[in-house]
C-alpha cells in the first residue's frame, strides 16, 4: 500500500508539472490573433520567450525526471519495483523510464533550445549523481565476518 501511494503521488506530481507545461507552452507560442496549437512543428516555428523557456523547461524537464527515475526524484522506484508484479515490472523498468529519456529528446531540446543550454550543466550532474547514487545501490554489500 505504501509503495502505491508513493508512486502515484510521484506519478500525480510530475504528471501535473507537464500538463501545466505544455499548457503553457501551447498558449505562449501561440502567435496574436492566431489559435492555440499543440502540435510540435507549429511549436517549434514559434519558440516561446528565453524567459518563459526557463520555467517551462524546468516543469518538464521535473516530470521526466521522475518518468526517468532520476536522482534525487527517484523516491518511489524501490519500493515500487519491489511490490510489483514481475509482469507489470517487466513493463515499467522496459518503458516507463525510456518515456522519460524520450521526453527530454523529443520535448524539451526542439522546443526549448535555449533552457537546455543554460541547464544543461545541471542536467549533467543530475546525471552523473543518479549514476553514482545507483552504482553504490547496487553494489554488493560487504558483511562483516
Amino acid at each position: 500500500m505504501r509503495a502505491t501511494i508513493k508512486f502515484v503521488i510521484y506519478t500525480l506530481v510530475g504528471s501535473l508539472l507537464m500538463l501545466a507545461a505544455a499548457i503553457a507552452t501551447g498558449v505562449l507560442a501561440t502567435p496574436e490573433g492566431g489559435s492555440i496549437s499543440f502540435a510540435l512543428s507549429d511549436l517549434q516555428r514559434n519558440i516561446v520567450s528565453s524567459g518563459s523557456q526557463d520555467w517551462i523547461f524546468l516543469f518538464f524537464a521535473a516530470a521526466f525526471l521522475v518518468k526517468m527515475p532520476a536522482f534525487p526524484l527517484h523516491g518511489w522506484m524501490p519500493d515500487a519495483y519491489r511490490a510489483m508484479p514481475i509482469e507489470v515490472l517487466t513493463v515499467f523498468s522496459g518503458v516507463l523510464s525510456k518515456v522519460g529519456a524520450y521526453g527530454f529528446l523529443r520535448i524539451t531540446m526542439p522546443l526549448f533550445p535555449d533552457a537546455v543550454a543554460r541547464y544543461q550543466t545541471l542536467l549533467l550532474l543530475i546525471a552523473l549523481a543518479s549514476i553514482l547514487y545507483g552504482s553504490a545501490m547496487a553494489s554488493p554489500r560487504r558483511t562483516r565476518d
